[in-house]
């Protein structure tokens, strides 16, 4: 029966790095497992390589027509002093929720550039020290839409051991970006707004929280840099900040955040103006991509405020009741007085005279 360790250890997967593969990152992409204290490491290695070997691509980068068919290589070694067995696929890429580039789990299937890739010689066991250069393959499909597609080929160990640790699946890639040709639509979407105050018995001490979800509904690899405005009452504006820029996003993916504002005047409402201007992440993307912007408000009020307000309208009711009721009676004759000489009543006889 395997032990709760067992298990959670069954679920880790070390991935490709989660900062975007760029010219000066290292192609190179290693992992390690230490087996014990008198147990060598295990360690394998992947990068893309060539005919004559590595060519110090950061990644696999194409540029291509549908239906066109890429032939490449990668490598895989073995800076161990263990031998391993590697299972070389390919996935499909997507952001993680903290901004981090990701693969697919193992037990998904691609529908993506990872459904594409066919490779040569998987698996390969490799001795300490050694190496395999694997051919592969993408097979674009001629309807494949315009855009980056983007994934990674991934060299996978899975192994069996005794004691607390049952399998262990771990994984290092190579990231392909491959952006078939066609119309480019850079876009970026603000697919949701919320903004929330919490007041402060000081009304200059209220405090907004904006949430916010940003999805690439285009079909180019984005960045953003957010901007928050807070306005209040008439249009002034309360806070203006420059937020963190926005992680790469591919096309499909979103990603959360949000953003706490100390110090916001609670005068009455409050709305939040989020804007995103969108980022290029590759120089050879073409222009055109909008900023866009959302905004959401909520009612701004601090306890201190509020009360005053009371008392003040409980003040006004009071006077404005009481100057009523001194105007009714101003107005109606009370008990035992008389009317006034040459009044009449409603049949035009003088007021207090008695009919004949």
């Amino acid at each position: 029966m395997p032990t709760l360790a067992a298990v959670l250890t069954a679920l880790l997967v070390v991935l490709v790095p989660v900062a975007p593969a760029r010219a000066q990152d290292q192609p190179t992409t290693t992992s390690e497992v230490a087996a014990g204290p008198d147990t060598p490491t295990l360690s394998w290695a992947i990068e893309p390589s060539g005919e004559t070997g590595p060519t110090g691509r950061a990644a696999f980068e194409y540029a291509v027509g549908p239906g066109t068919r890429i032939t490449d290589v990668v490598r895989v070694s073995n800076p161990g002093d263990r031998p391993v067995t590697l299972d070389v696929y390919a996935s499909d890429a997507f952001t993680a929720d903290g901004g981090g580039f990701d693969l697919l789990p193992a037990a998904d299937e691609p529908v993506d550039v990872g459904a594409w890739v066919t490779v040569e010689g998987t698996p390969v066991s490799l001795e300490p020290g050694a190496h395999a250069d694997l051919p592969f393959s993408i097979a674009v499909p001629a309807n494949a839409s315009p855009g980056d597609h983007v994934g990674g080929i991934v060299a996978s160990l899975a192994r069996a051991q005794t004691g607390d640790l049952v399998e262990v699946d771990q994984r290092v890639g190579s990231r392909i970006y491959l952006r078939v040709d066609g119309p480019a639509r850079p876009a970026l979407t603000i697919t949701d707004l919320a903004v929330d105050h919490r007041g402060s018995a000081n009304p200059a001490g209220g405090t907004v929280t904006v949430r916010w979800a940003i999805e690439n509904t285009g079909n180019l690899r984005l960045a953003g840099r957010p901007t928050l405005r807070l306005v209040g009452p008439f249009g002034v504006t309360l806070e203006r900040r420059e937020l963190d820029a926005l992680p790469e996003l591919l096309p499909g993916s979103a990603l959360t955040g949000e953003a706490t504002v100390d110090g916001v005047w609670s005068l009455g409402r409050v709305t939040a103006e989020l804007e995103v201007r969108p980022v290029l992440t590759d120089a050879t993307a073409p222009v055109g991509a909008r900023s866009v912007t959302a905004s959401a408000s909520t009612g701004a009020w601090s306890p201190t405020l509020v009360a005053l307000v009371t008392v003040v309208v409980a003040v006004i009711a009071f006077r404005v009741d009481r100057r009523r009721r001194r105007h009714r009676g101003a107005a109606s004759p009370g008990p035992g007085r008389h009317a006034r000489a040459g009044s009449t009543d409603d049949d035009g006889e003088p007021a207090g005279a008695e009919a004949s």
